[in-house]
């Protein structure tokens, strides 16, 4: 199996991912002359103990990954990185954990986008997104050379083609760039010649470098007042592991960064969608109309050059919009969208 490298988009202090960066290092695909192969996806899941009996919660790992790649469908990987472990295990084990429910899903992420022909290479530029979401949450970029399966060997010459990369990324000026978690694959048993275990044990060590980028500050974090008026530091409880840290809502990327002002922020509907949830119990918006507000409030001609900006604007024909009549499912469509 050829030797693949994965790399994670680290941004720069105080920036943070979004889908103009992604579709500008799409672009720069087009200066290697990438020819598309098609679309790709993987999947990868938060899995916690469904432990009733507390006394027996020290048999069981505190947490795993699992990983589903599009390239092998009757195939599922499992990873305990605490325990330095990654397993191959036949895709029917899935209902067998259902049916089991020793294990619950605690987050669903899904690895996604598009894969290139580069001569000797394969390229994939991945979007992460969380199940059921759209919402962008970090960058990927898998590089696979095909034509061998030594890592050692195949080493030099993905490293030459990166630094290749990276000098036409970085005539963008983008806010971050393409970084490598190195895992050592020994440690998991694993030789020098690729396997699709160091695929999955690859992914899990780029999503621990994007969970440390969240925990870090280079992706800012929420800070709430607590009662008296202050803002808590808050830590990292030494007893949880880093991915059910991050698979728990303790941030919100994209804002509100200070939510001194919105101290309700954190029941609004506007978390749930950004973290791929259901919205409540409150499965409906409520849409209200303001036709007779905006009759009896917008005067029947506007002073000139109020006129003028709204023309050119192309919303004239707005000022005399009425919500009387509105589909409200398509509104909320919109709204998590």
């Amino acid at each position: 199996m050829p030797v693949r490298w994965i790399l994670h988009w680290q941004p720069s202090q105080g920036s943070v991912v979004n889908s103009h960066i992604l579709n500008e290092i799409s672009q720069c695909v087009d200066t290697f002359s990438g020819v598309k192969e098609g679309r790709w996806k993987s999947t990868l899941t938060f899995y916690r103990p469904n432990v009733r009996d507390q006394s027996m919660s020290a048999e069981f790992p505190r947490d795993f990954l699992g990983i589903s790649l599009m390239e092998q469908p009757d195939k599922y990987y499992f990873i305990i990185r605490g325990h330095k472990l990654v397993l191959e295990a036949d895709s029917s084990i899935l209902t067998i954990m259902e049916k089991l429910q020793s294990y619950k899903s605690k987050v669903a992420l899904n690895f996604e986008g598009l894969q290139y022909r580069l001569g000797d290479f394969q390229l994939r530029l991945i979007k992460v997104v969380p199940n059921q979401a759209e919402n962008l949450r970090g960058i990927l970029m898998e590089i696979e050379y095909l034509p061998i399966s030594s890592i050692e060997v195949a080493k030099p010459v993905l490293e030459e083609f990166i630094e290749i990369w990276r000098e036409v990324l970085s005539k963008k000026s983008l806010p971050g760039q393409f970084m490598r978690a190195e895992p050592v694959f020994a440690e998991y048993g694993l030789s020098d010649r690729y396997t699709f275990q160091h695929t999955a044990v690859q992914y899990a060590a780029a999503l621990a470098q994007l969970i440390a980028s969240v925990q870090s500050g280079q992706i800012r974090m929420v800070r709430r007042r607590g009662a008296d008026g202050r803002i808590p530091i808050r830590t990292l409880d030494r007893g949880a592991s880093s991915s059910a840290a991050a698979a728990e809502p303790t941030g919100y990327p994209g804002g509100p960064y200070d939510t001194s002002l919105l101290v309700k922020y954190e029941h609004h509907v506007a978390r749930h969608i950004w973290f791929g949830e259901e919205r409540g119990p409150k499965k409906e918006l409520k849409v209200a109309g303001h036709g007779l507000k905006l009759n009896s409030r917008v005067p029947l001609a506007l002073p000139p050059q109020m006129e003028s900006w709204v023309s050119r604007s192309g919303l004239a024909s707005l000022q005399r919009t009425s919500l009387n009549k509105i589909d409200t499912n398509l509104v909320s469509a919109f709204v998590e969208r």
